[in-house]
């Protein structure tokens, strides 16, 4: 059996971040990925004598002072960056319109209203909705340690009944709410494929903070995202942890409720501290059980 400090399940931006961040600690970190390629969706292929992302098109918060820069300033690594064209970070066609989605929530407002005039009511009922939840969100995280929660945050929650009451509702229910017709859902919707879900399916709370921190910030490495994944594994390797490519894992092992150890290409490892997953939800759960059951 090999023992680590942690052990995480999946090579994915999320797991590879956390494994990253938690060998700057000085932990002992193993990482296990079924792909050949690390990166998850940020991962690159080649096809021929061209590279192409898997899945990713730009990221944000890679600003000064944002999280993408705080993180790796944190695990002191250096990455550039090129923003994309400030006028038209995407582009949606639809049977009906071709509209240039511009960088800045203000740009989007003005844009909308100059080429929608006969919606601007439901365009600033949109936008304003979207800045309001995306606010409370960020105000919320700051306000409530919900991994340290004390009595008195309870106290702090009235001032949030208004994210409270949207929690269930979807794109599409803002879109019923606000009237805004056919033709403008598509538009405000064409970044959804991030999702690969209809409006109906989409969590309204999820979609005001992705297109906000679009609006803020589109980002794309300057050296591919194959480098940026690369600096990232680079960190944890150096850092006298591993990351385990083509292995996928074969069962987690849980004893009295709680994870003991887990199998990967045969082998059992052991974390002292923690297991985290980064793999889906429902995998887990599905490799996660007793194996005397």
């Amino acid at each position: 059996m090999k023992v680590f400090d942690y052990i995480i399940l999946g090579a994915g931006l999320g797991g590879l971040a956390a494994a990253a961040c938690l060998t700057k600690q000085g932990k002992k970190v193993a990482v296990f990925e079924k792909h050949y390629l690390p990166g998850g969706c940020c991962h690159t292929f080649d096809y021929g004598e061209y590279s192409f992302c898997a899945d990713v098109h730009y990221i944000s918060q890679c600003g000064a002072g944002e999280a993408i820069d705080q993180f790796l300033n944190y695990i002191e690594r250096n990455i550039s960056f090129n923003s994309l064209n400030s006028d038209c970070i995407d582009r949606i066609i639809t049977p009906e319109v071709d509209f240039n989605i511009p960088l800045g929530w203000g740009h989007l407002r003005r844009r909308l209203l100059r080429d929608f005039p006969q919606e601007a009511q439901a365009i600033n009922l949109y936008c304003d909705e979207i800045e309001d939840l995306r606010q409370q969100v960020y105000e919320f995280g700051q306000d409530v340690n919900w991994y340290n929660r004390k009595w008195h945050d309870w106290l702090k929650l009235p001032k949030y009944l208004h994210l409270f009451s949207r929690r269930n509702w979807t794109l599409q229910d803002l879109y019923d709410h606000i009237g805004l017709s056919p033709k403008l859902q598509a538009v405000l919707a064409g970044q959804s494929g991030d999702y690969a879900l209809p409006p109906s399916e989409i969590a309204l709370v999820t979609h005001a903070c992705l297109v906000w921190g679009y609006s803020n910030g589109a980002y794309y490495p300057k050296y591919h995202f194959r480098h940026f994944v690369n600096t990232i594994v680079d960190s944890i390797i150096t850092g006298g942890g591993i990351v385990k490519l083509s292995t996928p894992v074969e069962h987690i092992q849980v004893d009295e409720g709680k994870v003991t150890s887990i199998i990967a290409d045969g082998k059992v490892y052991q974390a002292t501290y923690v297991y985290i997953s980064d793999l889906d939800p429902k995998l887990t759960l599905e490799l996660m059980h007793d194996s005397q059951a």
